[in-house]
């Protein structure tokens, strides 16, 4: 610790030096207090002392430990446990780590290997992230150029329902002209058709299994 108080010491003057004649000077308008030269060479020195006042009872530390260990309370046990843990983990690390240095070669391969599995298995999966569930009914909208008839929209919809009507595995279609649910606008050349499935066991025999094979 002699090795190291006179430094602190020193800087803790030094910084003195420095900031305390700056103090003289006029300020700029708005600045802080907190940050202003005669606060900085107030506080540095200040935070030099007490670190070395700190570290003189810091050096007591280490014997009031020694005397806890040698008591053999509870916590020093536990804290011994821990510590001999902690110990028995990291050189495990460190041992793995020398290995897989020792043996470049080998992880290298093993990691290549790992890359081609991932991406197998990426390859081999649905991208979609979440499948669509079959709900027994769907809906389309039907949109016709801008400006375009309620009758014209009218004559779109009941070609759809009939389209709709003989995909088998469809029980029934309702339809809306003039409006769009998507966007809930009620236009004149939109529609919105609303198809129903008939039972799941209904449709496994026929070419409409699922919702999105009717939809198609």
């Amino acid at each position: 610790m002699a090795d190291v108080g006179g430094p602190v010491i020193a800087i803790a003057i030094v910084l003195a030096a420095v900031f305390v004649p700056v103090a003289f000077l006029a300020a700029s308008p708005g600045s802080s207090t907190s940050s202003s030269p005669d606060a900085g060479g107030v506080r540095d020195p200040l935070g030099r002392l007490r670190a070395h006042l700190h570290a003189r009872h810091v050096r007591a530390a280490p014997a009031a430990r020694r005397a806890g260990h040698e008591r053999g309370g509870p916590l020093s046990r536990f804290f011994a446990r821990f510590n001999r843990g902690f110990e028995r983990t990291r050189n495990g690390y460190l041992a793995s780590v020398s290995t897989m240095v020792r043996h470049a070669v080998l992880v290298m391969l093993t990691f290549g290997v790992l890359l081609v599995a991932i991406w197998g298995l990426i390859a081999a999966r649905p991208t979609g992230l979440v499948p669509s569930e079959d709900q027994g009914y769907a809906f389309a909208v039907l949109a016709l150029p801008n400006g375009a008839s309620l009758e014209r929209t009218n004559a779109a919809m009941a070609q759809v329902s009939r389209i709709a009507r003989e995909t088998p595995g469809v029980d029934g279609v309702i339809y809306i002209s003039g409006f769009n649910l998507i966007t809930g606008q009620s236009v004149s050349y939109n529609g919105t058709a609303f198809i129903r499935f008939k039972p799941w066991a209904e449709r496994k025999a026929s070419r409409c299994p699922s919702a999105a094979s009717c939809a198609r």
